[in-house]
């Protein structure tokens, strides 16, 4: 007649977490549990514990199930997932952070250009040709990166076109453009 063996299954700690060491966990259990838990998931496997601990098969099935390591590094895998995504959403949050003030820095710098033609240009008698598109383009970057990184869509549905034109030619037009949106009130 064969007497079964009656497996003793440890109690884990309720003082901490579930992957450090547990009381009476001996020395050769805990470095064996450690060695498994670090191989990360999909990469378990008893045969490389082995390898690396010098350990019988039958004593890493005894420790196992005795130290609870399937509970164990499912906290585990848990916890480092957690901890990952915590790190990649900061990353991110730091991310937009930058690049908004960068969109921010580029807007400046396009309506600073636009400021320096508009006083040349009142200053001037021959009311030079401004580059627009220069100063245009890099507030128009600047205004899509913010747009993008607070979480607006990227483009409007709005047609527009580049020209150059002298800065008395762009006041006229928006005097006539103010002029025809108040006939319409």
């Amino acid at each position: 007649m064969t007497v079964p063996v009656k497996r003793f299954q440890a109690k884990l700690a309720d003082d901490r977490d579930p992957w450090t060491r547990q009381p009476r966990e001996s020395d050769s259990a805990w470095r064996a549990f450690q060695t498994w838990r670090d191989l990360g998931p999909g990469n378990r496997a008893f045969a490389k514990v082995v390898e690396q601990t010098q350990l019988k098969y039958g004593t890493l099935t005894t420790f196992s199930y005795r130290n609870r390591w399937r509970e164990r590094t499912v906290a585990w895998d848990a916890h480092v997932d957690r901890v990952k995504r915590d790190a990649d959403l900061k990353a991110i949050r730091d991310m937009r952070e930058r690049h908004i003030k960068m969109a921010q820095a580029l807007q400046g710098l396009g309506m600073n250009e636009i400021g320096k033609h508009a006083r040349k240009s009142q200053e001037s008698k021959d009311k030079p040709t401004i580059e627009v598109r220069t100063a245009a383009d890099l507030a128009e970057r600047g205004l899509r990166l913010e747009r993008l990184n607070r979480g607006e869509p990227e483009t409007t549905h709005e047609e527009t076109q580049r020209v150059n034109m002298t800065w008395s030619e762009i006041v006229n037009a928006a005097r006539k453009q103010g002029q025809d949106d108040e006939e319409d009130l």
